[in-house]
């Protein structure tokens, strides 16, 4: 499969999921540092919190768009500022970009968050599969520049350690079959880039 292929299976899978973007939050995109969105929620207060998205997809796949009805409902459900990264894809652009492009919009959210409107003390990362990953190599290398400068991370079903053999991890044996979405090969081929 393509990278193309991939996104397009991708961008498919999700729509199946039925959530349509329902305008419950005030949107803006940026190109600065990276491309991002920032979602402002309705009864934002002073002092709210921020959250630096990340979306999964294998490093190859997934974007601001595909991820936008599910970011408009978490900040409109929690009150925070969500930050979504439009980071760079694999294998056009192989690591670490993404990772760069991820602690770029960290860091300037870190330093601009007057301007933001957020509390400084207030800030997290967060990030589904890929995404979950990239959450935690951002916060891994800002404790060694800041320490304490993130309030934490959130990460939903991290992928975390594609290095180590299959046999290492027993779900994967079980699971990679690709019947739930990711085979062996799918996780050896993000592996790669």
């Amino acid at each position: 499969m393509t990278p193309r292929e991939a996104r397009l299976m991708m961008q498919a899978l999700l729509q199946r999921f039925g959530l349509a973007a329902s305008r419950l939050c005030s949107c803006e995109d940026r190109e600065q540092p990276v491309p991002m969105r920032i979602y402002r929620p309705p009864a934002r207060c002073a002092g709210a919190p921020c959250v630096v998205f990340f979306h999964g997809g294998g490093w190859a796949m997934g974007d601001v768009e595909s991820y936008h009805p599910l970011l408009e409902r978490l900040a409109a459900a929690s009150g925070a500022v969500f930050v979504s990264v439009d980071y760079r894809l694999a294998p056009e652009h192989p690591f670490p970009a993404a990772l760069e492009d991820c602690l770029a919009v960290t860091r300037w959210a870190l330093t601009g968050a007057a301007a933001l409107g957020v509390a400084p003390e207030r800030i997290f990362v967060m990030g589904d599969s890929a995404g979950g990953a990239l959450a935690a190599a951002v916060a891994r290398v800002l404790s060694r520049e800041w320490p304490d400068a993130l309030a934490g991370q959130i990460l939903l079903y991290p992928l975390l350690d594609i290095a180590g053999p299959h046999r290492a991890h027993p779900s994967r044996l079980r699971f990679g079959s690709g019947d739930y979405f990711l085979s062996l090969t799918d996780i050896d081929r993000a592996a790669s880039w």
